[in-house]
């Protein structure tokens, strides 16, 4: 299993306050999960589909899809707010709650939990703190103090190397570990060379980690790299900083970010590479999607997590391996944060496939966003998509 980020801005956003509605009927809650009905639309163009959601919601997920989670934020609370939109559309408040839950934003979670309980008269879905206890998810080798948590402290520097030498050793062994960024106080030109070449050779060898702190990381970073071009300790942050957003599978900002890299040094811009590692921000232990109960999850499921980008999945070939004796194929994605649109087209060839060889596919626990991408590509006509009961 795995546990993905980039530094946002504080933002205000505006609670979502309308006059009281009739109440919407309230969905069983006899199980963890619900089956989402599959839609009988062939085609998987998104230019002119019949998707069954809205317009406003189709492109919120796009929009997140393309990690741009704040557009997407501010689509669907345009969206809510506005006259004769999206006020009675449980799936466009479901969809703007796993976004607030993923992007740590508990703030804006609880303001909109308040709107939805007036508009519907039913409770809201509760925010979850992934290290709340044993049944949260989180192994207990990851959480602070355990036997794969490592967290930098104080100044990022040469002295930072038997630590980083610590974690490359971990790295060695299966399963995921965890690195803490929230208690670095400053940052030395040694120490961000020793940790950008930690995390690229992770990356290389398709590591799973759990960033948390990352927050703090990039502030540091930010403000090496605002005091300006020439100095080694400049060119040093800037490349580390060029590195998460990388790990995170954020493109846009990637790309943005290395022109300005290339022009402050009158280089050419760093290429941007496929994630092959499997990464995840766990930022103030909130950037993991809620968990369904264990004892619902088949022990078999094949687990799905972290940002999935690009073309090139490294788990597909396990998944094939994993789906050849099987005839019911369950994918675990709780611990999925974002699923970008080459990637979404690459899980609907797989899962044709699987279901043209008579398998039934079965997806649990993605969160409402990812969900809303795979109605817009067509992938819930070849797999049963559940959701969390909250919903």
């Amino acid at each position: 299993m795995a546990f993905l980020f980039f530094r946002k801005k504080e933002e205000t956003v505006a609670p979502v306050r309308q006059p009281v509605m009739p109440a919407a009927p309230a969905k069983p809650a006899a199980t963890d999960f619900e089956v989402m009905p599959a839609h009988t639309v062939a085609s998987i163009e998104v230019s002119g589909s019949d998707s069954g959601i809205s317009p406003v919601a189709e492109e919120a997920a796009i929009l997140y899809a393309n990690g741009r989670a704040d557009a997407a934020i501010e689509t669907l609370l345009q969206g809510l707010t506005e006259t004769g939109g999206l006020q009675q559309n449980l799936d466009a408040w479901f969809m703007l709650f796993d976004l607030f839950q993923v992007e740590g934003r508990k703030e804006d979670f609880d303001k909109l939990a308040v709107d939805f309980s007036v508009q519907f008269e039913r409770s809201a879905p509760s925010w979850v703190d992934p290290e709340a206890g044993p049944g949260s998810g989180v192994p207990e080798a990851l959480r602070t103090g355990g036997g794969r948590y490592f967290g930098l402290t104080g100044t990022l520097s040469g002295a930072s190397q038997a630590q980083i030498e610590e974690m490359m050793k971990a790295s060695r062994k299966e399963g995921a570990f965890r690195i803490d960024f929230g208690k670095l106080q400053a940052l030395e030109p040694d120490g961000c060379k020793l940790l950008l070449e930690a995390l690229q050779t992770f990356r290389r060898e398709h590591k799973e980690l759990v960033l948390s702190g990352t927050a703090e990381l990039e502030r540091l970073l930010q403000k090496d790299i605002d005091e300006g071009p020439g100095a080694a300790p400049n060119q040093s942050c800037w490349l580390l900083l060029l590195e998460l957003c990388q790990l995170q599978g954020r493109q846009e900002e990637f790309e943005n970010l290395s022109v300005d890299y290339a022009v402050a040094y009158e280089v050419s811009p760093p290429s941007w590479e496929l994630l092959t590692a499997q990464v995840a921000q766990e930022e103030a232990g909130a950037e993991a999607p809620p968990p369904a109960p264990a004892g619902e999850v088949p022990a078999d499921a094949f687990a799905l997590s972290g940002t999935i980008t690009g073309s090139s999945l490294p788990q597909l070939p396990e998944l094939s391996a994993h789906a050849e004796s099987r005839k019911e194929v369950v994918i675990d994605m709780r611990r999925a944060r974002r699923v970008d649109f080459v990637a979404a087209g690459v899980l609907l060839n797989a899962f044709t496939g699987l279901k043209r060889a008579g398998k039934r596919v079965i997806i649990l626990g993605a969160n409402e966003m990812i969900i809303a991408l795979f109605t817009v590509v067509g992938l819930n006509q070849f797999a049963i998509i559940l959701k969390n009961k909250q919903h």
